[in-house]
């Protein structure tokens, strides 16, 4: 064989035992390497105790409770129902008071139906009512009755 040749093999033998070596020293010396063991918290939460509750004694007192005449009843009022109309699908800007200068909460649609909760309030050249959605408490402000039309019955 040619010297070259030799010297070439005995190179590729050197190397590939040194790698060998390397390997195994790695595979024998090396730490095994585990996760930190933690222990786990525990927190006693203790059974509630019965608290008793003093309520406070209300003892009430007549209140004349103001009526209405047939008149008003044919009126927007507080306790009757009214609906949107005459936006020309605009809809009707429920604000949180009884003002322009109030923020919007929401629009509400024509022919939406709200219940009257309070009011009236004149402001603004306008006379305000408060209403509220009757299937969401949530859907309430304040609105001009210049938009609003008495319902004598909502149907359920």
């Amino acid at each position: 064989m040619n010297r070259r040749w030799i010297l070439i093999l005995l190179f590729l033998f050197v190397a590939l035992s040194i790698l060998m070596m390397t390997y195994i020293a790695l595979y024998l010396f090396a730490k095994e390497t585990k996760p930190p063991s933690t222990a786990a918290i525990i927190t006693e939460i203790e059974a509630p105790t019965a608290t008793e509750i003093i309520r406070a004694t209300f003892e009430p007192t007549s209140t004349p409770s103001p009526t209405l005449s047939p008149q008003d009843l044919l009126k927007i009022h507080v306790g009757g129902y009214a609906q949107i109309s005459g936006t020309a699908g605009d809809g009707l800007s429920i604000r949180s008071g009884p003002a322009t200068t109030f923020a919007i909460n929401f629009v509400g649609l024509d022919s939406e139906l709200f219940k009257v909760i309070d009011g009236p309030v004149e402001a603004d050249g306008y006379t305000w009512w408060k209403v509220e959605a009757p299937y969401d408490a949530s859907r309430n402000g304040w609105c001009v009755q210049n938009y609003l039309n008495l319902i004598t019955s909502p149907q359920e």
